[in-house]
């Protein structure tokens, strides 16, 4: 690894072509404005192109399918993520403070989010994730200022601990039917939350989960429901009506 770690003056490279593999901080603050990955990569590791002041746009090759911890992290002149459809794992923090990154969508290959994969990007506005993913990790979006749109997949189970909170602008979230799991804080400290959907599966809503989202009006609980954590709506003063399911179908 390590292998052009910190060449703050090197501006092009020519990959070639059968490269598969790409190590731990191979361009760590390399100094390259635009990158062409070769199109049969399959492994990107951990810092392998992070804090590269200069790169404008990352298009992950089709044929990768692990992106590590870090790989893509601290660009703040990347305004652009592509991710190739065969992508299973993005790492801890890969794709972190991408600070002009607007739209992220997540294709249905991917199995594993990890922590803080796309927290702190303050122009980040919408995210679409497809039918696959079963889990999301820890922060995984996190402290994103503008996001507003979230679209979860149908197959997901698990909305992993403080994975949505201080989304300051999140406005309305729908729990698909497959999730039986939020975690701790998984929405709290989203001043603006307004609607909540729950999904007909879930069985357990964390710790504070709902926590000073002070826009809640109203929420109603699905039959399926089996534990609430301590504080789930706590701060949300506006709440009317909490409802059953049992107790309003007709």
């Amino acid at each position: 690894g390590f292998s052009f770690w910190g060449a703050v003056n090197l501006t092009s490279i020519n990959f070639p072509s059968e490269l598969i593999s790409i190590g731990p901080g191979a361009f760590h603050e390399v100094a390259l404005a635009s990158l062409s990955l070769p199109e049969k990569l399959q492994v990107i590791d951990s810092s392998a192109f992070s804090d590269m002041k200069r790169l404008a746009a990352v298009q992950i090759p089709e044929k990768v399918t692990y992106i590590g911890d870090w790989a893509f992290a601290g660009l703040p002149n990347n305004g652009s993520i592509t991710l190739g459809n065969n992508v299973k794992t993005i790492g801890a923090f890969a794709f972190n403070n991408n600070p002009k990154v607007e739209i992220v969508r997540i294709p249905a290959s991917v199995d594993l989010i990890g922590d803080d994969a796309f927290s702190q990007n303050n122009s980040l506005k919408e995210v679409i994730i497809s039918d696959g993913l079963r889990t999301i990790g820890k922060r995984s979006f996190a402290e994103n200022p503008n996001l507003t749109r979230v679209t979860l997949p149908r197959t997901l189970e698990t909305i992993g601990e403080s994975s949505f909170e201080k989304n300051a602008q999140l406005l309305s979230i729908r729990i698909p039917d497959s999730v039986r799991m939020l975690a701790t804080r998984s929405f709290a400290d989203n001043p603006k939350l307004s609607e909540v959907i729950l999904g007909s599966s879930l069985e357990f809503i964390g710790s504070s989960a709902f926590a000073n989202s002070p826009q809640i009006r109203s929420i109603s609980l699905p039959s399926s429901l089996r534990e609430i954590g301590d504080a789930a709506f706590r701060g949300n003063q506006w709440i009317s009506a909490i409802r059953s399911e049992e107790h309003t179908s007709e």
